[in-house]
C-alpha cells in the first residue's frame, strides 16, 4: 500500500476470504487463438537447457542474501476423491523451475505427495517447513496441485462468504461421511497460514492449481474439483483466522489461482511436454522459464492466462495480493511499464486490448516488442511499430507503420499521443522576462492554452526570484513543486507532461452511454458535511476526516450484471487503480442486476496536507479491464513524457458498454 494511500482497501472480512477463496479457484476466461505448443516444456529438456546455470535475475544484492524455501503439494491419489494424474507432475515441473530457474537449494524444498499429503500431513510440515523456518526477507512459496471444493456450512447462521459456501482444500485423506472428521482445509484456516507466514515475511507466494465450481463439464480432460454435500462443519483449527476480523492489509503477498470461484481448473491429459500436467502450473512454469530479465508477477499473468484460455476457454487465471510488481521469487519490487498488449494479427492491421475507456486515441504511436522482452531493460528492441487507427470502447486497431508483429501478446508501449480535445490553461505569474525560451516551449505544447487572468488557468507557474513554483488553479495555498534549476528545461516540461495526464485522466467520460449506475457515499459517522458538485476540480461532493472509515455503495440499475472498477485520482498528481478483482474487500467484482455491494474504505491524507480526490467509478460489461495501464508511467519511467489517457470524446461505438460515475472527496486533518 502506497504511504499517502487517499483511500485504502482494507483486508475486511472478505479480502483474504477472495485471496484465498481466488488461490482455490483458479481463473479462466475469453478464449484466445495461440497457444505456446511449438515451444513445449519436457523436464529433461529444461534439465539439458538450463544445465546448472542459476539466473541472476531474482538474485538481487542485499547484504544478506535471503533464503529460498518452498513447499509443493501434489495429490494424484484420493482416497475418497477422484483420482487425479497430473499433480504430482505439477510439482516435480515446479521443483525443477525453482532450482533450475530461481536458484532454490533442493535441501530447502519440500515435496509432499499423494499419501504424504493428509491434512495433518500438509498443516504440520507447513508450520514445521515454512513458518519455522522462515525469518524475515526470505522467499517463501507454497504451490498447492489437488482437488479444491466448495461446502454449504450448514452449522453457521451468519456466514463468512458472500456465497454462504466455505472454499477448501481436498488432502488426500478426505471424508465427506457427515459421522466422520470432514478433514477438508477451509479457506479461515489458510488464511490463518497465510498470516503466520506474512507477519515473518513480507516475501510469500501462494499459487494453487486447482478447481473450485459448482458445475458440471464434459471435457475429455480432468476437473480438479470435488462436490461436497452441505454438512456442518467443524470449528477450524487455532490458527484459523476468521476473514471478517482479519485486518492485515499492510501484508505482503501474492496469490497466483487457477480459475474463478465459478469455474473449473482443469489439467491436459497430455501437455506439450508429453505428460499429464495442470494448466496452470504448466503455462506457469513454461512462461518463466522462456523469460530473461527481471520480470514480476504483473508481466506474466496476462501471458500464462491467454495460453490457458486457448485451450480452456472457461478457466481464467487469477492474481491477486498485494505484492504483484514484486519480482518473481524474489525480494525487488519492479517499477511498472505502462504498455498494451495485441491480441490480433491481420495483415498489416493489429488489434490492442484497450481502448477509450482507457483513453487511447486516433493517431497515437506505439513501439512494440516481443511477448517475453523485458520492457525495464535500456537495451530493450523494438521489432515494430504501429498507429492507432480506430478506437472503441475496449479495444482499438492500429495501422502497422514499420516492422513485422507474428506474435500474440506482443507488448505495445506508447511513444506519441494524440492529445486530440485535451486543452489545459497556464497562466505565468511574475517577471518572465527572462525565461522567454522556456514560455515559448510551454506554449507550444499541443494541449496548452496560454491565459492572461489567474482565475481562468488550471496550472500556474510563478517566478520567485531565481525558482518557479508549479501550483494547480483551484489551490493556490501551496506549490505542487519547486524548480530551483529553472535552466532545466526538461524537469519543468516533464511535470507538465505529468499533470497533463492527471487533468485527462479525470475527464475520461461516458455521458451518452445508457447503462445505469447509482453511486453513494457514507461515513461510519455523520460525514463533517456534503454539496453537490458542478465542477469535478473545484467542488466537493463529500467532506470526510483523516482516517475515517467511509463506505462506497454502487448499485446496479440495469436488467444484466455489471462489472465495477475505481479509480482514485489523488491531487498530488498520482492516480491509483482500486480495482476489485485486485482489492476484494466486498468479497466480488460483479454486481448482479438490481443489486448494490458496499466497498470499505479508508480516508488519508496526502503528503500530511487536506487532500481532495476524484473517485471514478467505472462501470462496464466486461471484468477483464486492467486500469493499471491509466496508472503507471505516468512520470515514473523512460516514457514519463508521454501521456497516458485522454477524455474520450468521439471514440467508442460501443457506448452502452461503460459508464463513469465521479464522485469528488475531501479529506481534512
Amino acid at each position: 500500500m502506497r504511504d499517502h494511500f487517499f483511500l485504502n482497501f482494507k483486508t475486511d472480512f472478505h479480502i483474504l476470504y477472495v485471496l484465498v477463496f481466488v488461490l482455490l479457484i483458479f481463473s479462466c476466461g475469453k478464449d484466445s487463438k495461440t497457444s505456446n505448443t511449438d515451444e513445449s516444456l519436457d523436464n529433461s529438456e529444461v534439465n539439458s537447457k538450463i544445465s546448472d546455470e542459476v539466473s541472476q535475475e531474482n538474485n538481487v544484492q542485499d547484504e544478506v542474501n535471503p533464503r529460498k524455501i518452498a513447499l509443493l503439494v501434489g495429490i494424484d491419489k484420493y482416497e475418497i476423491a477422484n483420482n487425479l494424474e497430473g499433480c504430482v507432475n505439477d510439482v516435480d515441473l515446479m521443483e525443477s523451475l525453482l532450482v533450475k530457474k530461481f536458484g532454490f537449494d533442493t535441501t530447502n524444498i519440500r515435496k509432499l505427495v499423494n499419501k504424504n499429503a493428509t491434512r495433518d500431513g500438509i498443516i504440520d510440515t507447513f508450520k514445521k517447513h515454512l513458518v519455522s523456518a522462515a525469518k524475515p526477507g526470505d522467499i517463501i512459496v507454497f504451490h498447492y496441485s489437488g482437488h479444491g471444493a466448495q461446502v454449504r456450512n450448514l452449522g453457521k447462521t451468519n456466514h463468512d462468504e458472500p456465497d454462504q459456501l466455505e472454499e477448501i482444500l481436498v488432502p488426500y485423506d478426505f471424508e465427506d461421511k457427515p459421522n466422520l472428521p470432514f478433514k477438508g482445509i477451509s479457506d479461515d484456516e489458510i488464511n490463518g497460514l497465510l498470516k503466520l507466514l506474512t507477519d515473518i515475511t513480507e516475501n510469500v507466494t501462494f499459487i494453487f492449481d486447482a478447481c473450485h465450481s459448482a458445475g458440471t463439464t464434459k471435457s475429455l480432460d480432468r476437473v480438479r474439483k470435488v462436490k461436497v454435500r452441505p454438512r456442518v462443519l467443524p470449528n477450524p483449527a487455532d490458527f484459523a483466522i476468521n476473514s471478517r476480523s482479519f485486518r492485515n492489509n499492510e501484508a505482503k503477498y501474492t496469490f497466483i489461482a487457477g480459475c474463478k470461484s465459478d469455474q473449473f481448473s482443469f489439467e491436459m491429459g497430455m501437455a506439450p511436454n508429453g505428460k499429464p500436467q495442470g494448466a496452470l502450473t504448466y503455462y506457469l512454469v513454461d512462461e518463466l522459464f522462456k523469460r530473461n530479465g527481471r520480470v514480476s508477477y504483473a508481466d506474466i499473468i496476462s501471458n500464462i492466462r491467454n495460453n490457458v484460455k486457448a485451450k480452456y476457454p472457461d478457466q481464467y487465471p487469477e492474481l491477486l495480493g498485494t505484492s504483484n510488481d514484486k519480482q518473481v521469487f524474489g525480494i525487488e519490487n519492479l517499477l511498472p511499464v505502462k504498455h498494451v498488449k495485441i491480441y490480433e494479427i491481420k495483415d498489416d492491421k493489429v488489434k490492442i486490448d484497450a481502448g477509450a475507456i482507457l483513453g487511447l486515441t486516433k493517431g497515437s504511436e506505439f513501439e512494440v516488442y516481443e511477448p517475453t522482452e523485458d520492457l525495464r531493460s535500456q537495451s530493450r528492441r523494438s521489432i515494430a511499430r504501429i498507429k492507432i487507427t480506430q478506437v472503441d470502447a475496449y479495444s482499438s486497431i492500429a495501422q502497422i507503420i514499420n516492422g513485422n508483429i507474428s506474435a500474440i501478446n506482443s507488448q505495445a508501449v506508447e511513444v506519441i499521443h494524440n492529445y486530440e480535445d485535451l486543452i489545459i490553461n497556464i497562466f505565468y505569474d511574475g517577471d518572465w522576462g527572462d525565461l522567454t525560451e522556456l514560455k515559448n516551449e510551454i506554449n507550444a505544447l499541443q494541449y496548452i492554452n496560454h491565459v492572461n487572468v489567474k482565475n481562468d488557468a488550471d496550472i500556474l507557474l510563478k517566478k520567485v526570484n531565481g525558482s518557479l513554483e508549479f501550483f494547480l488553479g483551484f489551490d493556490l495555498s501551496f506549490p505542487k513543486e519547486k524548480f530551483t534549476n529553472i535552466q532545466n528545461h526538461d524537469s519543468i516540461l516533464l511535470e507538465i507532461e505529468k499533470w497533463a495526464s492527471w487533468f485527462s485522466a479525470i475527464l475520461i467520460n461516458n455521458p451518452d452511454s445508457e447503462l445505469s449506475i447509482e453511486v453513494s457515499m457514507e461515513a461510519a459517522g455523520e460525514p463533517e458535511g456534503t454539496k453537490g458538485v458542478s465542477d469535478a476540480l473545484t467542488n466537493s461532493d463529500y467532506k470526510f476526516k483523516e482516517n475515517q472509515r467511509i463506505h462506497l455503495h454502487v448499485k446496479n440499475k440495469n436488467t444484466f450484471p455489471i462489472y465495477i472498477h475505481l479509480l482514485d485520482i489523488v491531487d498530488d498528481g498520482n492516480i491509483y487503480p482500486l480495482c476489485l478483482d485486485d482489492f476484494p474487500a466486498i468479497g466480488v467484482d460483479q454486481v448482479l442486476a438490481g443489486e448494490s455491494v458496499t466497498i470499505p474504505l479508508d480516508t488519508k491524507l496526502s503528503n500530511d496536507r487536506d487532500t481532495k480526490d476524484v473517485i471514478k467509478v467505472i462501470a462496464s460489461t466486461t471484468g477483464e479491464i486492467d486500469l493499471n495501464y491509466i496508472s503507471l508511467g505516468c512520470y515514473h519511467n523512460q516514457d514519463a513524457n508521454k501521456k497516458n489517457v485522454i477524455p474520450p470524446k468521439n471514440s467508442s461505438s460501443n457506448i452502452n458498454t461503460w459508464a463513469v460515475v465521479n464522485k469528488v472527496i475531501e479529506v481534512i486533518k
